[in-house]
């Protein structure tokens, strides 16, 4: 029954997913008809002195901070904060219904500077927040890897379209260079099952986020990009290591192959491809004594078929247990787990996350982490 829902509505998940395929396409794989990169273009708005502005630019022409027009700047200041009860602790983990709320709040306490990357961008609210922070005078950059769809940012932004060596698939906020929002989700957050990492106070983890931002920005993605962290321990940072795609595989490799006999090991996906250079190291998991469970989603391509059942039957005849998540929303999660370690961020185990998009992982052995990502594997899976 569930699969018949997700066939009719499949074209709706996709305003809300980012990634579904293009026939035979990795879930990672855009399917915009575009070629090359852009910075957005929109209509002109006027400075202080009369001068034109373009929006994509951040400064007037001669190098004033751009002033919004009348109309713009009284939505902007008619905005509400919106409320938020949380602790704000140094490092939490939130999932699905509560990431959204999260975002909102976190975003509302941005004083400077807010810089992002997500692969799609459809939700309006979000999109409004940033407005009203830059009609504050606060800094808003964008980078993304597809059109905005959520509306018209007053901010600039670098558009990333479909390229045949990758996407650009980072999913991350950084706020006032201080708190970090790292996510499997894309800034469209409806009818999707994702985590959200909250780390605050992490100036190594900043530090490596706002250079990875600053390439990308730029223009330079991909395999052009300077490595920022080492392939395969990654930066370490406060509370675990940060990798970044291309490349971040090999750590997960090694993570992998370091697993011993009589642990569980939990993988829940979006996306997962057997040639993706860390599957034959999860594929020998439960060769070695290791139990592996396995929960995916049940994505359909244009071909009609689910996306994931190769690689479903592949591990069970491997001697793994797998399943698909049975709920109606998209089960979007980037998590490998054991008792002692989280693995979680933008990429989905699958050659183009590991070898062409630009990703970004993130790997913990923090109780504050491990409880809750335990406890929530325990509650999906079947």
């Amino acid at each position: 029954m569930r699969l018949l829902f997700r066939l009719v509505v499949g074209g709706i998940f996709s305003v809300f997913a980012g990634c579904l395929p293009t026939a035979g396409a990795a879930p990672d794989v855009s399917e915009m008809p575009d070629d090359g990169t852009a910075i957005v273009e929109r209509e002109s708005v006027t400075g202080d002195a009369g001068e034109t502005v373009d929006e994509a630019t951040e400064e007037t022409t001669d190098g004033d901070t751009v002033t919004f027009p009348d109309e713009v700047a009284d939505e902007v200041a008619g905005e509400e904060t919106p409320d938020d009860d949380r602790d704000v602790s140094p490092l939490e983990a939130l999932f699905d219904a509560a990431i959204r709320p999260a975002v909102l709040a976190e975003l509302a306490r941005a004083q400077k500077e807010v810089t992002f990357a997500t692969f799609t961008f459809s939700d309006g609210e979000v999109l409004g927040r940033l407005n009203t922070l830059a009609g504050r005078g606060v800094t808003v950059r964008g980078v993304v890897g597809s059109p905005i769809e959520a509306g018209d940012p007053l901010f600039p932004v670098r558009v990333y379209s479909n390229e045949e060596n990758g996407i650009m698939h980072e999913k991350f906020f950084l706020v006032d260079g201080e708190t970090v929002l790292l996510s499997s989700g894309n800034i469209a957050y409806q009818n999707i099952r994702n985590n959200l990492l909250i780390i605050r106070g992490d100036p190594l983890l900043a530090h490596a986020l706002a250079d990875e931002f600053a390439q990308l920005e730029q223009g330079i993605r991909g395999v052009a990009k300077t490595a920022i962290c080492p392939p395969v321990t990654g930066c370490a940072v406060r509370d675990g290591n940060l990798f970044f795609s291309p490349g971040a595989c090999a750590g997960v490799s090694s993570l992998i192959a370091g697993i011993p006999a009589g642990m569980t090991a939990y993988l829940l996906m979006y996306g997962v491809t057997d040639n993706a250079p860390m599957y034959g190291v999860l594929k020998d998991l439960p060769g070695r004594g290791v139990t592996l469970r396995v929960l995916l989603d049940d994505w359909v391509g244009d071909n009609g078929s689910v996306a994931n059942q190769p690689v479903f039957d592949d591990l069970v005849a491997a001697g793994a247990t797998v399943s698909y998540y049975d709920g109606e929303m998209v089960f979007h999660h980037k998590v490998f787990m054991t008792p002692s370690t989280v693995l979680t961020g933008s990429m989905n185990w699958t050659y183009a996350g590991c070898m062409l998009n630009d990703e970004v992982v993130f790997l913990s052995h923090e109780t504050t982490l491990l409880e809750p990502f335990g406890a929530y594997a325990e509650e999906v899976f079947p």
